[in-house]
């Protein structure tokens, strides 16, 4: 994948801030930015001093960045949280809001666990999306079902247990452990949520920021309707988020009995098969740990 930005892109980015300010828009700078692990980025200032966000990938399905402006949106209009404002989007890149962000400061996990939890209203009877999309660069099938551990078992779990064998990244033995696994779900999700949320999706702390007022700022979302527990487990498996999140999300939306004994393992579970099919290394050891403690508690 090469980092340097391509001319096509420069090009359409240019035309599109044209067309937004009603006139020629001329770029004076562009910064590279760091810190993704698959997409590169960079900030680009105009001759005005507005600046904007852009990433780009032309290796990757033409439809993916399409797909992220559009889960922006949906978060974007729950007003629960903030999200970067959508500029444009093109074929391998898209352009946003540039957010000057900082230092996760005092009482900032405080306020990140409420608006969480005001994203996280149930707002569906079923668990799905509109369409597949993707989280990172890997296919995510979105089927509206009413059957939440249906849908975690068929749509989360096995197309990337299904990936990680036929990619030779887990053995045999592995395969048959997460297909007993898979046989419980019923069982271990019998304590379903109330009501599907709208998730994130993909809410490690990389894809969180903060605002220089210190509002939280979501990014990168793979978004769907699921128990809300997801995102949670998400930000639990890879540490960053402050302390005082997770008990500020509780005030406002209690969790159930056996979140931390069964379901976390579950949850956390899918994004640690998408590691494994991505980057393969300890991940896989980390996924087998939890189906190890789930097939003992099933």
């Amino acid at each position: 994948m090469s980092t340097r930005l391509p001319r096509r892109i420069i090009r359409e980015v240019q035309e599109r801030l044209t067309e937004r300010g009603g006139g020629a828009a001329s770029i004076a700078e562009i910064h590279g930015l760091g810190g993704g692990c698959i997409n590169p980025a960079a900030r680009i200032v105009l001759e005005t001093g507005d600046a904007f966000f852009l990433k780009w990938n032309e290796e990757l399905p033409s439809e993916l960045f399409l797909l992220e402006a559009e889960g922006l949106e949906a978060l974007r209009q729950t007003a629960a949280i903030r999200v970067p404002t959508v500029v444009g989007v093109g074929d391998g890149w898209l352009l946003l809001e540039f957010i000057d962000s900082t230092p996760f400061g005092p009482g900032f996990g405080k306020r990140l666990g409420r608006a969480l939890a005001e994203l996280h209203m149930p707002g569906s009877e079923r668990y799905g999306w509109t369409k597949p999309n993707y989280l990172g660069p890997l296919p995510q099938e979105n089927l509206w079902v009413e059957d939440w551990a249906a849908f975690w078992r068929d749509h989360r779990i096995h197309p990337q247990l299904r990936r990680a064998h036929d990619g030779r990244r887990i053995s045999m033995s592995e395969k048959r452990e997460i297909e007993a696994l898979l046989v419980r779900v019923d069982a271990l999700l019998t304590d379903g949520p109330a009501g599907a949320s709208l998730l994130h999706g993909d809410l490690w702390s990389g894809n969180v920021l903060s605002s220089r007022d210190g509002d939280p700022v979501l990014v990168d979302p793979a978004v769907y309707y699921g128990d809300h527990e997801v995102d949670l487990a998400m930000a639990e498996l890879f540490g960053g988020v402050p302390h005082d999140f997770l008990s500020a999300y509780r005030e406002r939306l209690p969790l159930r009995s056996g979140y931390v004994e069964v379901r976390r393992d579950l949850y956390q579970l899918y994004p640690l098969l998408v590691h494994v099919n991505l980057f393969g290394g300890g991940y896989r050891a980390q996924a087998m740990d939890h189906v190890r403690r789930l097939l003992g508690k099933a």
